[in-house]
């Protein structure tokens, strides 16, 4: 079984809660799978391009538009999530590398699930995300200018994700 999972950040080495439940979910994986993790970062990460790591094949991609819209959101302008809808229209170097084999396409990160519609025919789509983001950004999210209308957008690009997924992981029976 072949599964490519895809992460908005460096996994490796786990820092903190996000990146150590992914990095754990797919070392696990890694025992019964042939694993690759495509793992958007930021253009300064230091961490190599490729590396192979308990398992898992690493795959680190540093796409211009991240930082677009980290500055927005820095500027209260629009929310970092809006990513959402370049990486579906231009995923561009995140495909590199994949393979019309794989079977499971597993993705956790809301910005990443526009690249469920680039997923090979017959692949089982997994979301895979700790919150439900449209509960998180009203309760924590940053600052917007336009707030609601943001928390909309989300909530459809959420809405839509579950929707695509032929499976759903959840933490707990609420977030269910």
């Amino acid at each position: 079984m072949r599964v490519q999972g895809w992460v908005d950040n460096n996994i490796y080495p786990p820092t903190f809660g996000g990146t150590v439940r992914a990095f754990h979910l797919y070392q696990n994986l890694a025992h019964e799978a042939e694993v690759r993790v495509t793992c958007a970062v930021t253009r300064r990460d230091p961490a190599p391009g490729r590396e192979r790591v308990d398992g898992i094949e690493l795959v680190r991609v540093k796409p211009y538009h991240r930082a677009v819209f980290h500055y927005l959101e820095r500027l209260r302008l629009a929310p970092l999530f809006l990513a959402h809808g370049v990486y579906g229209r231009w995923p561009g170097k995140l495909l590199h590398g994949c393979d019309e084999k794989d079977d499971v396409w597993q993705v956790d990160s809301i910005a990443l699930t526009s690249l469920f519609d680039h997923a090979p025919r017959g692949a089982l789509k997994v979301y895979s995300y700790q919150n439900v983001e449209a509960e998180w950004f009203e309760r924590v999210g940053s600052p917007l200018l336009a707030q609601r209308y943001w928390g909309e957008r989300l909530m459809a690009i959420e809405s839509r994700a579950v929707r695509q997924a032929d499976l759903v992981l959840a933490v707990s029976e609420q977030d269910r």
